[in-house]
């Protein structure tokens, strides 16, 4: 039996079949009427099953099904039971998250290729044991958790999921039993909108419970590997000798672009969070170490350093500056250097006894230092532009000495960009007083960009350099942009020579995509930028947009021009004596750049700067990835030899792509490109989205403080709409466009051309194709368009309807086709297997949500709006609620389809 054949028994056995024995424990949770419901709920979802395979509609088929069952006639009897349905089924979605959960370490080869076990057993050689030690001394990955609002599981639902994946693991029945009914009782959503706060509070939650006790586990097999395979006694064979390979980002609380909830308290806040919650893990783990440390000598060391870690506490939750010297910890390195000296007399005078527990809190302060995760500041370029324009007059005339610049200055905003290039470097050279004034205003962008910045100090100050050091621009279009934030950091007080932030240009859609490489030749080229990335190390971190770049061009052109971007910006920084490090903006679905991440980094191949790997991580992609111990140690081991195995062992191929291949790429690109543009500029395409989906039911998900759009009021633009809801929107219509558009017919276009086997030739040698079609193969087999079939029937938006349908056939068709399945993602049985089983598990839900959209839409067509207060007016507010309760589910269900 093969191992993928294994894997796949042990899913049936440990996920499908446990599912249907546990379902039925649902019959015994606290709803009303469940009994009812339990009986009714299958027959609906027969129902769906079948009428919607022979082509009826979602409103037949639910006014049927109240036919067939006569005691629920009445309209409130119907919502009743459809809601209860709705509450049903997203629990019984956590009930497979968890025996999924559960099931991980089975279904999935913990020491297969990939892992660490994998890899290291792979050096076997002196050459590949100094090749590993040497890429090891500079690579490292970051993973950037954001508060994107695809989370819909609040703190205590992903407690009750982690409590029973353990349950079920162990078989404990009658546990599994009160968790079952504990979930039943316990809210799934929030009754408002998060704050930014609340948003990290609920990530802080992976921190504690899964990334806190996982990360260390890796950091200290490699630094043992790193160890064993060296040939020199004198190495220093110290915890703390490994510079940390694994670091945490963390958005929440920084992320401004778009939120105006995000404010410089906020920052603090969360940074204050960050530390508070650390040094409690801590002291949780001095606590545990002083139960064995007994130890004359020791014991006094250990309470020594428990009592400057409680005092380093106290002054965090008091917002207090630091304590005298020797009463409390300034730093990490001073708690290190504590450490050190009980580690060293340990092994001096007790034989080592409990070095290992001592070793695993030295590796978690070597890699959390006081920070935890670091705490990134983005903002869009426009709203530095506007910050400026501000304070511009405002620093001339506190500075007189800049008068004749007055002009340039108080028309900025209208300045083209070299001659805003122009003054930025001017003002950057002049020896000037940041402005006194402290605007008060947060609505004003001067206030809350100037605020923004001169948070980063303090926090700097406790949390260490790396509790905030970098911010990333949004929307950058000019290298202007970049000197903006230079300026404005000096502004706020963060020093004109030495300024401890790195800026990252954020390049998202595809025209700026193709201008990076322009503008950063011209930061390179610039003197003042050029000395901040010498006291930065000759290091750039730029940032690329998967999102905006899919909305923007589709799901080929995107992903071949960050490619190509990385290619040219690999090349431009190298020639300026620049390390590139890219950060890449990814969100849950192949649309937004997951899918296979780690398979993804593989194919880059050496023409790209890869000695770290940067990416961001959200929604429910966290919970899938990052939800329990095993799942983030496997996840994140994944990731880390992706950027290390295509150097140590290129002959493992299909990271190299040939000229020929490059070309071939770039046709599909350009091809697929033009489909999705076409698609995009049909006049229907925007009206379809508004009118059709659920889109503008996002607002109302209580789920996030960003709101859906970048600006609200006035004309709505397809510009302005995010990612986020924009992908969601087809998701919930199970016609994911944004994952696969434009791939049928370029391929169709090239097989036509007789270029068939060149295609299948290229899927069988390259990692990054090969790729990009099991991720758009995904996105397929999570669409079901039988669900809105009844659409092709309209009068207005019919033709259109069949348009995308008819891409998604031919997308489906041709990539069998080239790779020679039969059946999509027939090469990874587990994952088609799970998909399978949880779309069947939503679609009662989903035809329900369209039942309720279809009714929404006639009233909305009938030109009649009723009345408030009446009651067909609360018949639409009912089912509006409705069309909001079944979304969540979907989302969750489908683990990245937003």
């Amino acid at each position: 039996m093969s191992r993928m054949e294994k894997r796949l028994r042990a899913f049936n056995e440990l996920v499908a079949l446990r599912y249907r024995l546990y379902n039925g424990l649902f019959l015994e949770l606290p709803f009303e009427d469940l009994a009812d419901t339990g009986v009714l709920l299958p027959l609906f979802a027969k129902a769906c099953r079948e009428k919607l395979a022979a082509g009826q509609s979602p409103r037949d088929i639910v006014e049927a099904f109240f036919q067939d069952h006569p005691t629920h006639a009445k309209f409130s009897e119907k919502m009743r039971v459809l809601f209860t349905f709705v509450q049903f089924v997203e629990r019984q979605v956590v009930l497979f998250d968890a025996l999924e959960d559960a099931a991980f370490e089975k279904v999935n080869d913990m020491i297969g290729p990939g892992t660490l076990d994998h890899l290291l057993a792979r050096l076997d050689s002196p050459t590949d044991r100094a090749a590993f030690r040497e890429k090891l001394k500079d690579y490292r990955i970051r993973i950037v958790l954001t508060a994107h609002p695809t989370q819909f599981y609040p703190e205590t639902i992903l407690a009750i999921i982690t409590d029973l994946s353990e349950a079920i693991r162990d078989n404990r029945l009658d546990q599994i039993h009160s968790l079952l009914l504990q979930m039943g009782k316990t809210r799934f959503r929030y009754l408002s909108s998060p704050s930014p706060l609340d948003e990290a509070k609920c990530l802080l939650w992976y921190l504690e419970n899964v990334f806190y006790p996982t990360i260390p586990q890796i950091q200290s097999r490699l630094h043992s590997a790193r160890n064993d395979a060296s040939d020199a006694a004198e190495d220093d064979l110290s915890p703390w000798a490994l510079a940390p390979k694994i670091e945490l980002g963390f958005w929440p609380g920084g992320d401004r672009d778009g939120n105006p909830n995000v404010t410089a308290e906020t920052t603090l806040k969360v940074a204050h969070m960050l530390n508070a919650s650390l040094l409690e893990l801590y002291l949780r783990d001095i606590h545990a170490l002083g139960r064995r440390l007994t130890f004359e000598g020791t014991a006094e060391k250990l309470a020594a350093i428990r009592d400057r870690l409680q005092e380093a506490l106290h002054q965090t939750l008091l917002s207090k500056a630091s304590g005298p010297a020797g009463t409390t910890y300034g730093s990490p390195e001073d708690l290190l250097a504590d450490l050190e000296s009980m580690r060293d007399d340990l092994i001096s005078r007790h034989q080592g006894l409990f070095l290992e527990s001592l070793d695993n809190l030295i590796h978690k302060v070597n890699l959390f230092g006081f920070h935890f995760a670091s705490l990134d500041l983005r903002q869009a370029s426009d709203v530095h532009g506007e910050a400026l324009a501000g304070l511009l007059p405002i620093l001339c005339r506190e500075n007189h000495q800049l008068s004749d610049w007055a002009i340039a200055v108080n028309r900025y905003a209208a300045l083209p960009s070299s001659e805003k290039l122009t003054l930025l470097n001017a003002l950057l050279e002049a020896a000037w007083k940041a402005p006194k004034a402290k605007p008060t205003s947060w609505e004003n962008p001067v206030a809350d960009t100037l605020e923004s910045l001169r948070a980063v100090r303090p926090i700097q100050d406790r949390n260490g350099e790396k509790g905030l050091n970098r911010y990333v621009i949004s929307h950058t279009s000019s290298a202007h942009n970049v000197l903006e934030v230079m300026l404005l950091a000096r502004m706020a007080g963060l020093g004109a020579d030495s300024l401890a932030l790195d800026i990252i240009p954020l390049f998202e859609t595809i025209e700026d995509l193709r201008n990076a490489g322009s503008i950063m030749t011209d930061l390179y080229a610039n003197s003042h930028y050029r000395r901040h990335l010498t006291n930065r190390k000759n290091a750039q971190t730029i940032m690329l947009g998967f999102s905006d770049g899919t909305k923007d061009g589709g799901y080929l052109a995107a992903n071949w021009s960050i490619y190509t971007s990385k290619r040219a910006l690999t090349e431009i920084s190298r020639a300026n004596g620049i390390t590139a490090v890219f950060f890449d903006g990814r969100g849950g679905p192949p649309a937004r750049g997951g899918g296979n991440t780690h398979k993804f980094y593989r194919s880059l191949g050496e023409p790209i700067e890869h000695t770290e790997i940067q990416l961001t991580v959200q929604g429910q992609t966290i919970s899938s990835n990052f939800g329990t111990p095993a799942s983030a140690r496997f996840n994140l081991e994944q990731l880390f030899t992706a950027g290390i195995e295509p150097t140590l062992f290129p002959d493992d191929g299909g990271s190299d792509l040939s000229a020929d291949d490059c070309g071939l790429l770039q046709e599909m690109s350009e091809l697929g490109g033009e489909a999705y543009r076409a698609l995009k500029n049909h006049p229907l395409f925007l009206p379809y989205l508004e009118e059709m989906t659920p889109l503008d039911y996002f607002n109302r998900l209580n789920i996030a403080s960003r709101p859906v759009r970048r600006r609200t009021g006035g004309q709505r633009r397809f510009e302005d709409l995010r990612a986020i809801p924009f992908v969601g929107a087809w998701s919930q219509m199970k016609q994911n466009i944004p994952g696969f558009y434009g791939f049928g017919f370029a391929l169709n276009r090239l097989i036509q051309a007789g270029r068939k086997e060149e295609l299948h030739d290229l899927y069988e040698r390259s990692l990054f194709f090969r790729t990009l079609v099991e991720n758009a193969m995904m996105s397929l087999r999570k669409s079901f368009f039988p669900l809105t079939q009844y659409i092709g029937e309209d009068v207005r938006f019919g033709e259109f309807w069949k348009l995308i349908y008819g891409e998604a056939t031919d997308s489906r068709d041709r990539l069998k086709e080239i790779t020679g399945q039969k059946r999509l993602l027939e090469n990874s049985p587990t994952v088609r297997e799970s998909i399978r089983i949880r779309e069947a598990i939503v679609l009662p839900i989903l035809t329900v949500q369209q039942f309720a959209l279809q009714e929404v839409r006639e009233a909305a067509t009938s030109g009649v709006l009723p009345e408030p207060g009446t009651p067909e007016s609360q018949r639409l507010a009912t089912l509006e609620k409705l069309i909001v309760r079944s979304m969540p589910a979907n989302i969750n269900a489908s683990r990245n389809s937003a």
